[in-house]
């Protein structure tokens, strides 16, 4: 005879599939936070190179510009999977902000000699990289 429980996994099922998923959410929110910091440095130090070095509040505000389509669109989306919609602005916004925010990253990308620059390093520019207020082992 079975137990009870194991025909559906039990209560100790629920709260296992709980915790992964309050810790996947959490590593979800990490990645987002530091993904958006290093883009976010990043497309400042590009703005300080293209015209924005002597404004300095200028040359850190430019990259919301880019980046508050993403909060929007990730904020509309989340509302949307709450009312179990497709939220076509909210994936539009997301889109938009995703694609400005990579082609921004990836064309500040320069060499420091007169060399082609390695197309890795154009890859690598498509995700963040940390900033120079970093120790150099990053």
């Amino acid at each position: 005879m079975t137990h009870p429980h194991e025909a559906t996994g039990g209560p100790r099922k629920g709260a296992a599939e709980q915790y992964v998923l309050i810790a996947a959410g959490a590593v979800i929110v990490a990645l987002t936070i530091a993904s958006f910091w290093l883009s976010y440095a990043h497309l400042a130090e590009v703005a300080g190179q293209h015209g924005l070095g002597s404004a300095r509040t200028r040359q850190w505000a430019w990259p919301g510009t880019v980046d508050a389509f993403i909060v929007t669109g990730e904020l509309l989306m989340l509302r949307a999977g709450l009312r179990r919609v497709t939220d076509g602005w909210a994936i539009g916004l997301t889109i938009t902000g995703s694609v400005g925010s990579i082609a921004l990253n990836v064309a500040g990308v320069h060499g420091s000699t007169d060399e082609p620059v390695p197309l890795l390093d154009y890859i690598v520019a498509a995700v963040p990289r940390p900033p120079h207020c970093w120790p150099s082992a990053y």
